[in-house]
């Protein structure tokens, strides 16, 4: 209950207790703001750079590869920039998108679906309606492309080769054959692009003097594909 103020003395000291609780009030208010202010601004003053940024592939041998496509916007709206999972297979529609974001097509030219498992509202659709378009790339049958299938190292070869001869790029027709050790495993609709491509310097085998033609393309290889076409593109 609230007491009845009698005298000019309970007045005064009344109001005095007032602006007390009132200045109390404003600057409690006040720091808050401000803090919240310096917060945003130290945030801002702290942002990194690709490079900087702590991820899990600091120590990856592709990592140049990897923040270089990162800052090109290659893997924008698929990948992360701070867990991009470097061993982890690429779909199909994640090699397609790049591949289109490296000859720089505009998405906005190719917005009619060719296949029915493709949805028009997804990232890649402009990108596979492309590829699909030129006969870069060809569904697992007439009306169905798999996006969320994934592509093994031959299978990314022969599409590499398409992209590059439909574009211009001519090839030398004396291919010399690389020395692989499991030349025999390679398919033989895909032999011509995966020596093409060896030759070119654009695939190399691994440690072991394999391809492994049947192995999954991981993201880390896909990031040194982009870099690597990037430059003979630019020659």
């Amino acid at each position: 209950p609230h007491r009845r103020i009698n005298n000019k003395k309970d007045i005064a000291k009344e109001k005095k207790k007032e602006n007390k609780t009132e200045n109390k009030t404003e600057n409690k208010t006040e720091n808050k703001t401000e803090n919240k202010t310096e917060t945003a601004v130290v945030k801002d003053e702290g942002k990194k750079t690709t490079a900087d940024v702590n991820t899990d592939y600091n120590s990856h041998w592709a990592k140049n590869a990897i923040v270089e496509c990162f800052d090109k916007g290659i893997f924008n709206d698929f990948a992360n920039k701070t867990v991009f999972m470097p061993e982890k297979p690429t779909t199909r529609a994640e090699f397609v998108t790049a591949l289109g974001r490296l000859m720089n097509i505009n998405p906005a030219e190719f917005n009619e679906n060719i296949f029915e498992d493709i949805d028009s509202n997804e990232f890649y659709a402009p990108f596979i309606n492309w590829a699909a378009s030129k006969k870069i790339v060809l569904g697992v049958d007439a009306k169905h492309f798999e996006p969320n299938k994934t592509l093994t190292r031959e299978q990314m070869a022969t599409i590499i080769v398409r992209i590059l001869k439909t574009y211009g790029y001519n090839f030398n027709t004396n291919l010399m054959k690389p020395i692989y050790k499991d030349n025999k495993a390679i398919s033989d609709w895909a032999k011509e692009a995966v020596y093409a491509l060896t030759n070119l310097g654009v695939v190399q085998g691994n440690g072991d003097a394999t391809f492994n033609p049947k192995g999954l393309l991981k993201r880390g290889e896909l990031s040194e594909l982009v870099l690597k076409l990037t430059k003979k593109l630019e020659k």
